[in-house]
């Protein structure tokens, strides 16, 4: 997997407090800001949303859709919410490239 570079500026406290609980778990500080990143972005899309963000492949989501278009009575409405998630995740996706 591809290593990009991160360059941050923190306050000397900010740093401090930072190293002081890196050492408390036994980590440098490349870890554990790395940890508390990914733990927190994931916090975000998952909870912080009406409807929590899930990811899957593009294969499964067609999948989903077929699946939801061939029930017996299918609701527009949750098919075109659907599809309208899938746009938002794309954009999302988009953009954080």
């Amino acid at each position: 997997m591809k290593q990009e570079r991160l360059n941050l500026r923190a306050s000397s406290a900010t740093v401090a407090r930072i190293d002081q609980a890196a050492a408390a778990l036994g980590q440098d500080r490349t870890s554990f800001m790395i940890d508390a990143a990914t733990a927190r972005a994931e916090d975000v899309l998952t909870s912080r949303f009406d409807d929590p963000l899930v990811f899957v492949s593009d294969a499964v989501f067609d999948e989903v859709l077929a699946h939801l278009a061939q029930a017996p009575d299918p609701s527009a409405e949750a098919v075109d919410r659907i599809r309208r998630a899938r746009l938002t995740a794309d954009e999302r996706y988009k953009r954080s490239q």
